[in-house]
């Protein structure tokens, strides 16, 4: 009896201290709901949790997580194209270098410099001498090309730098969206339709959470 009443107590404790903790993260008071739950009982503070829901700051602050991780994603993405497109030109560009230099042999007016060294370098072994040559001069045309900026043109602009749209949490509980203006200020419309100006997003804060 003495262990079953010890299993029962380290229940309780684990389930007080897991409402406190998830009450915590939705941005409700810990203590609060621990005194629920051992005055009342963990399963009528969870049903009332799970009614009442996060904060409205505690859900925006999920919002604001939610945009950043998207605006990280897409800037990961986009900075993996424009990676694969530099390196594309940048191979497009190696290819065009040995082009020209296997071109150069082939019209017998190589570069007097590389072929002097690929020549001696090679001990008369025409074939280990185009070699060397390609080598050498490859290198030399390559630093003297400038390969072009990829083109982003197709990119879609990122969230993070064009957004003009910011979701603000009113007193029920609901996302309710501002639009960033040209001159700095923020537009709301009310349920009824109304067109609301104001100056800051904490204005729009106060004015939908009553």
């Amino acid at each position: 009896m003495e262990l079953q009443a010890t299993l029962i107590v380290l229940a309780l404790v684990a389930a007080w201290a897991g409402i406190g903790y998830w009450a915590n993260t939705i941005g409700r008071s810990p203590m609060v709901w621990v005194l629920v739950a051992v005055f009342g009982s963990p399963v009528l503070a969870i049903l009332l949790l799970l009614v009442i829901g996060p904060t409205p700051e505690r859900k925006e602050a999920l919002l604001e997580a939610a945009r950043n991780r998207q605006s990280e994603e897409d800037l990961a993405a986009r900075q993996k194209v424009i990676a694969e497109r530099r390196e594309q030109l940048e191979k497009q560009a190696d290819d065009a270098a040995y082009a020209h230099a296997w071109n150069e042999l082939k019209s017998g007016q190589p570069d007097p410099t590389a072929i002097a060294r690929a020549t001696a370098e090679s001990n008369g072994d025409r074939d280990k001498a185009e070699a060397i040559y390609l080598k050498l001069r490859v290198p030399q045309i390559r630093d003297g090309m400038e390969v072009p900026a990829p083109d982003l043109s197709d990119l879609e602009a990122l969230p993070v730098e064009t957004s003009k749209q910011i979701d603000v949490i009113d007193a029920s509980g609901q996302p309710r969206t501002l639009t960033r203006l040209d001159d700095g200020q923020f537009e709301a419309r009310t349920i009824t339709g109304e067109r609301k100006l104001f100056m800051s997003i904490e204005d729009a804060r106060r004015y939908f959470r009553g």
